[in-house]
């Protein structure tokens, strides 16, 4: 029964069981766990496997062999143990069975274990090898040498290692477009001629392996299909005459297989990163012509859709084109007031911020010096009075006279210190709003004849100034309307016209610039002189994307201008 099925069981257990056939031990099945790499096996009889769990129970380091008799003969346990696990193997013999039997059996399994054994050291062998042939290819300095280098430490890998294949050749071919192979190394050869019988059979098996997309097994031939994502990137070829003679060349496969998948995406990126500009271009504009082109991708396809719907609005959509400068607000009248007179002091009545009405009193200067100076001024007219009196009486023309002239000057004295009398308690000269002038803290102290005192600004209208650019002066013209918003009332628009322009330029905020003077076009809110705000300008139309980048592309002129 064991004879008809033995080829469902691993090579190492095929072999095993044809060598104790040879010994004549007549073996009916197996089972076996934690057998190396080979995993797990159960019997096919359920009783077997009754009696082979009961004898699992038995088995121990002290007891490794477990013999007892089963229905259709023996059944018996190994337990196989080494440095870092432990191994269970149940074989079912027909009789006879005898000492020697069980030695030979032993034997064997001593066999298969140092097997596996030496296939798990054979592997490592070829991972040390994979890995010194990957040292290899990573470096070297470009792509097409690196490729060689691989094909030619595998190829004498593989006549030392597989001695069926002394004379393999390989050969690696890169898929350009959809249907095109392109000839890259073949081990030994450095380059060849593309009409040669052997490089066009190398071709015809390429293709024929595209097109299969799977290994291509034909006399001399194997081909090996390398994917990604689906997609085959490259093909190695293989040619040897010994595949004429077996159809299976399993070993050998998985070790290419292994080999491949490890160099080559290196080798892909090392060849797509020696591309020139406009080839690693044109590549990128086909890849991303297929997302949009074939099934699927429709993210990129909604992005890509919004984008030019973006595009087509910021630049067919025409929009205002704006200057914007920082402003502040001003009276449309602002008067100065000077002192009238030399003084000191005595007493400040309003402060810069306050409201004030024609004529109401601003500052109080001391009048004392000014008070002794009229009083004794009436004391000279009462004298010169008192003389004309006494001319007149003694009808002495000459005297009375001169005691006229007297009298006149002394009333002109008395009417210049009295205006300066009042000119000491200065008043608004408009209703308006104390915008500069802080005396509150230099009571006592003298101020000289003509120095400025205050500036009021009219509540009647406003004015507004704006600091332009003078990278955006040429686009302002009188009569053109715009809007503003000020810092104090952020939520609000406000409409201006320009109303002047001063050809006169100023520096504010590290920014050379003209004023433009702006009126309002409606009733302005409740403003106070010198509130600051932003304003812009319309001054034509354009586009969002001019908008935008308006300043930079000025920038870039001048910049190209300059070092031109």
């Amino acid at each position: 029964m064991l004879n008809n099925n033995i080829h469902h069981f691993p090579n190492a257990i095929q072999v095993w069981l044809i060598n104790l056939k040879r010994l004549n031990v007549n073996v009916l099945d197996i089972c076996f766990e934690n057998l190396i790499d080979l995993g797990s096996h159960v019997f096919q009889d359920n009783d077997l496997n009754e009696l082979w769990n009961s004898i699992k129970a038995q088995l121990s380091t002290e007891k490794p062999v477990v013999i007892q008799k089963s229905e259709q003969g023996y059944l018996i346990g190994y337990l196989l143990t080494n440095s870092s696990s432990s191994s269970l193997i149940g074989l079912s013999i027909a009789p006879p069975i005898s000492e020697i039997t069980l030695e030979l059996v032993r034997t064997s399994m001593g066999w298969l274990f140092y097997e596996q054994q030496s296939q798990k050291l054979q592997h490592a062998f070829q991972a040390e090898q994979l890995l010194e042939i990957f040292a290899h290819v990573i470096n070297q300095t470009q792509f097409r040498i690196a490729a060689q280098e691989w094909i030619n430490q595998t190829t004498t890998y593989i006549r030392n290692q597989f001695p069926h294949y002394p004379n393999i050749q390989l050969n690696y071919l890169l898929i350009k477009d959809k249907q095109k192979v392109q000839w890259i190394v073949s081990s030994e050869l450095s380059w060849t001629e593309k009409g040669a019988a052997d490089m066009q059979k190398l071709n015809e098996i390429a293709l024929q392996t595209l097109f299969l997309q799977h290994e291509l097994h034909e006399e001399h031939w194997f081909g090996y299909p390398v994917f990604n994502q689906g997609k085959i990137q490259a093909i190695v070829v293989a040619k040897d005459r010994y595949f004429e003679q077996h159809d299976s060349h399993t070993a050998l496969s998985l070790y290419l297989k292994s080999n491949i998948d490890l160099i080559h995406p290196l080798l892909k990126h090392w060849h797509q990163s020696e591309q020139g500009l406009i080839e690693h271009s044109l590549k990128s504009g086909q890849n991303l012509f297929k997302k949009y082109s074939s099934d699927g991708h429709y993210t990129w396809k909604i992005i890509t859709g919004l984008l030019v719907i973006f595009l087509l609005c910021i630049t067919l959509v025409p929009v205002d084109k704006l200057v914007t400068a920082n402003l502040n607000v001003e009276g449309k009248t602002r008067w100065i007031i000077s002192a009238p007179t030399q003084g000191f002091i005595q007493q400040v009545l309003v402060r810069p911020g306050d409201k004030v009405k024609k004529s109401q009193p601003l500052i109080q200067l001391d009048d004392t010096d000014l008070k002794i100076q009229i009083a004794e001024q009436h004391s000279l007219l009462d004298q010169a009075q008192h003389q004309f009196r006494v001319a007149m009486a003694e009808q002495n023309l000459t005297d009375s006279g001169l005691a006229a002239n007297q009298i006149k000057q002394q009333e002109a004295k008395i009417q210049t210190l009295q205006r300066k009398i009042n000119q000491t308690t200065v008043t608004a000269p408009i209703t308006g709003t104390i915008i500069d002038g802080d005396w509150i803290q230099q009571i006592g102290t003298p101020v000289e004849d003509g120095k400025e005192l205050f500036q009021i600004a009219s509540q009647d209208a406003y004015k507004v100034i704006l600091h332009v650019a003078d990278k955006d002066i040429h686009f302002i013209q009188k009569d053109q309307n715009g809007v503003l918003k000020l810092t104090g009332l952020p939520d609000q628009t406000f409409p201006i016209r320009i109303t002047r322009i001063t050809p006169v330029a100023s520096v504010q905020n590290n920014v050379n610039g003209f004023k433009v003077e702006a009126a309002w076009l409606d009733s302005p809110p409740a403003l106070t002189p010198g509130m600051q705000g932003v304003g812009k300008i319309t001054v034509g139309k354009t586009n969002l994307l001019f908008r935008w980048s308006r300043d930079f592309i000025n920038w870039m002129k001048l910049k190209i201008w300059s070092n031109w």
